[in-house]
């Protein structure tokens, strides 16, 4: 399969998958809200999916070398997606948990800097904006995230909770009823998307190591 070379091409493929991922969160909760929980979780799941292959698209934007087969196959495998989940979650909580624990060690210091008048204050936070644009995110972001080997425990089930949350099935000499699942359960589901949504967006700035790199070297944090 031919694929375009025009890096535009991969930066609207990353933006529709990131949206659409968006988009399948919201129904998941509007369906949650007719309790609907099994259906919910599925939706939960395909949104989960559907970042992943943001993640993907964005990774061939910038490296165009990435294997064309590799690419492609993203959009086809299951399996390839949730591995693909693992490394995005470990790498985004990795970079996550490092900047956030600069921003604590010298929070005295950015603290101050929110005293500044409003133009210096902006000014300030512009020059290190890929720096603030993750402290903001985890700031807007209350709650704990799930540690990255729960994580990775949950989403090694998550294709067969997926099916499980859509359809009817036999289970030994019982029935399988998608309709049993409990708002619980969907909450749990819920919150893993949830942080897959932060840790993709997070994941953007990844592929800004140098500028991220010279912000911290500039604050000397």
């Amino acid at each position: 399969m031919q694929l375009p070379i025009i890096k535009t091409f991969y930066k609207e493929g990353y933006q529709l998958a990131l949206e659409n991922a968006k988009a399948l969160y919201k129904v998941s909760d509007n369906t949650a809200k007719m309790n609907e929980y099994g259906i919910a979780c599925s939706l939960n799941i395909l949104a989960a999916e559907e970042l992943i292959k943001a993640v993907v698209i964005l990774t061939k934007n910038y490296q165009p070398q990435m294997d064309s087969k590799d690419f492609t196959d993203i959009f086809k495998s299951h399996n390839k997606k949730h591995k693909a989940i693992l490394v995005v979650t470990f790498l985004s909580k990795y970079l996550i948990d490092f900047i956030c624990s600069k921003y604590e060690e010298n929070k005295l210091y950015f603290d101050a800097v929110d005293e500044l008048p409003k133009e210096e204050s902006y000014k300030f936070k512009q020059k290190y904006k890929h720096f603030y644009k993750i402290i903001e995110s985890v700031k807007n972001d209350k709650r704990e995230t799930y540690s990255f080997d729960d994580a990775m425990k949950w989403w090694i089930g998550a294709n067969l909770l997926k099916n499980n949350g859509f359809y009817v099935d036999i289970k030994g000499d019982k029935w399988h009823n998608p309709r049993n699942y409990t708002k619980e359960q969907f909450e749990v589901e819920r919150q893993y998307t949830k942080d897959l949504i932060l840790n993709v967006e997070t994941f953007n700035n990844l592929f800004s190591p140098i500028k991220l790199i010279r912000e911290l070297k500039n604050l000397k944090v």
